[in-house]
């Protein structure tokens, strides 16, 4: 089971998945994410940034990867991004998470310095891996592409709608702030979702999805609404 994407609750039970190598921060490009955390960690803590102060690990899972980040050099806190074709790419979809998780602190820092040093940029996430791609991956106990390009989409629901809320709030979501209502029905699963996090007329309008054969694809349906 993936980690829900965004801030790691530190009561959360780990997953079971094989873990790949965990890495430091590493020398990447100017624009993306990871590059962009380092900026970040090391004007935050006025200091270069140490081998230890931001440390990836990154899961394999039978649909691809997903990496959570751990930044000790701000408050230890980790986030799981989203899940992606390669673990490079997947440690790229957490330093994302890291970065929106640290927005107000990013933001204090760009003012601070604004007309002085470069801008720390939020980088975005672009459209997730073809499902192709991840078919290579594999699936355990087969299938085929076919069922890893299914998978592939299930995970990818949940996951965008986490990091749009998440942005729309303007805050790391809770586990009770996107509910689901999962209940068996005639032909399969029907589930509902509600966002409380969001407020207003929309913290308890209710989403409704397609019936589906599982439960899990019945919460990435409505996710998808």
């Amino acid at each position: 089971m993936a980690l829900p994407v965004g801030a790691i609750d530190p009561k959360l039970i780990s997953p079971n998945p094989v873990v790949v190598t965990a890495t430091g921060a590493g020398p990447m490009g100017p624009q993306d994410a990871k590059s962009q955390l380092v900026q970040f960690c090391q004007r935050f803590a006025g200091r270069p940034v140490a081998k230890d102060d931001i440390v990836y690990t990154p899961f394999k899972f039978p649909t691809g990867f997903q990496s959570k980040v751990k930044v000790n050099c701000v408050d230890a806190r980790e986030f799981a991004g989203e899940m992606a074709a390669t673990a490079k790419d997947a440690e790229q979809n957490a330093a994302v998470q890291a970065l929106i998780g640290y927005k107000d602190q990013v933001d204090n820092i760009n003012a601070a310095s604004a007309g002085k040093k470069r801008k720390i940029i939020i980088p975005t996430i672009d459209t997730p891996a073809p499902a192709a791609k991840v078919a290579r991956v594999g699936v355990q106990g087969g299938g085929g592409a076919s069922a890893a390009a299914g998978t592939a989409a299930s995970f990818t629901a949940k996951s965008e709608l986490n990091m749009q809320v998440s942005r729309i709030a303007r805050k790391q979501l809770g586990k009770q702030e996107i509910t689901y209502d999962t209940i068996q029905v005639p032909g399969g699963f029907q589930s509902r979702l509600t966002m409380p996090c969001l407020g207003g007329i929309w913290a308890h309008h209710p989403f409704t999805g397609e019936i589906s054969s599982r439960k899990m694809d019945a919460e990435q349906s409505v996710a998808a609404v």
